[in-house]
């Protein structure tokens, strides 16, 4: 597999153009409404994000219906995780080694509102499957510790509690089997970096407390697509594109992307969108 292909608006490939970036919509605004939904905390799914692609080259009648304006946008494609790298050093951004990450951390340290692991997003096939194990998942995981103190001949209990979003956004009913789906996925627990340092700071409640509100406070979040991968993109315009359309997404790609492999649908004058 050496390209993922998405369908969506010429209107979205406008901006995708100018501003280089894939966007990672929240699970709670997806089509399937009930990704966000977990066995055991809600919707708690509001803490992961993605960008949803498919894997089948040829053209779908389903996806173009669905996810363009009557047959009218574009199929991108572009390489397998197209995203820009930024290389971290030792102690930049409270890392303990040096690090290469797709997550720009200036940015995230400068707004200290949410926290993203170094290793997204990950790119993950959609399961699909009947299990309502897996498509409401468990997240909140508790573990007890005992420790002695011997010179006070007493034992203290502690519990931590951890999250596991693992299972979020990998399983879709089997309804959805048509889409073909991967996805790359990031989780955003909605604690700041730097804010984590405050002393007295209980990590857990505050994601707990602050999740309802966070696809509110951050619906949607950017990574940028890296200059070589740009360079390899393909478009391929919807099955009823206009004329007047098809010089609009010429003059796009002129003026932003001069380099891009752009075709007609193998699908045209074959299927009529709906009207």
């Amino acid at each position: 597999m050496c390209y993922l292909y998405h369908y969506t608006s010429l209107e979205t490939l406008a901006l995708i153009l100018k501003s280089r970036t894939i966007r990672f919509n929240n699970l709670s605004a997806v089509d399937d409404l009930e990704e966000a939904q977990t066995e055991d905390m809600g919707s708690f799914g509001q803490c992961v994000y993605v960008s949803c692609w498919t894997e089948n080259p040829e053209e779908s009648i389903i996806l173009w219906n669905m996810y363009t304006p009557k047959m009218t946008g574009v199929r991108i494609a572009l390489p397998v995780n197209p995203f820009k790298k930024y290389l971290y050093k030792k102690g930049q951004f409270f890392f303990t080694e040096d690090v290469e990450s797709y997550i720009d951390y200036q940015q995230l340290t400068d707004e200290d509102k949410i926290g993203i692991t170094s290793d997204a997003p990950q790119l993950t096939e959609v399961e699909y499957t009947s299990d309502e194990n897996k498509i409401f998942p468990r997240v909140k995981y508790e573990t007890s510790h005992v420790s002695s103190d011997e010179s006070r001949h007493s034992n203290t209990k502690t519990t931590t509690t951890t999250f596991d979003t693992s299972a979020l956004g990998r399983y879709k009913r089997d309804i959805w089997q048509f889409q073909e789906e991967w996805r790359y996925k990031i989780t955003a627990f909605p604690v700041g970096i730097k804010e984590r340092l405050q002393p007295n700071l209980n990590v857990c409640e505050t994601i707990i407390n602050r999740v309802e509100n966070l696809a509110k406070t951050y619906p949607n979040l950017y990574l940028h697509i890296a200059d070589d991968a740009f360079q390899q993109l393909k478009i391929t315009m919807g099955p009823s594109t206009t004329d007047a359309q098809k010089i609009i997404l010429q003059a796009l790609c002129d003026k932003y992307c001069p380099t891009v492999s752009l075709k007609e649908s193998a699908l045209c004058n074959k299927v009529r969108a709906k009207s």
